[in-house]
């Protein structure tokens, strides 16, 4: 059972990091909502370096931070003045 559970999570990570936004996206999604790269670091519990370098697509969050970093660009898009057009 437990190797199941260690399977799931492994897929669930794989889901996520497919369904994140390309990285150029990810950083109109941010800069469209008016955050900078350091407020949004702070509320996932990351450096500011890690988040530009999500934004540039020179790495992927790790498996700890990759739920909250995909809620975060979730909860952007929503925020995005063109969400509502």
């Amino acid at each position: 059972m437990q190797h199941q559970d260690q399977l799931e999570a492994a897929l669930a990570r794989v889901r996520q990091r497919r369904n994140l936004p390309p990285p150029i996206e990810r950083r109109l999604l941010r800069m469209r909502a008016g955050l900078t790269q350091s407020a949004l670091a702070a509320s996932i519990g990351v450096t500011t370096a890690a988040i530009s370098r999500y934004e540039s697509g020179d790495r992927t969050p790790r498996p700890e931070i990759l739920a909250p970093y995909a809620d975060a660009l979730k909860r952007l898009a929503l925020e995005s003045p063109e969400a509502t057009r």
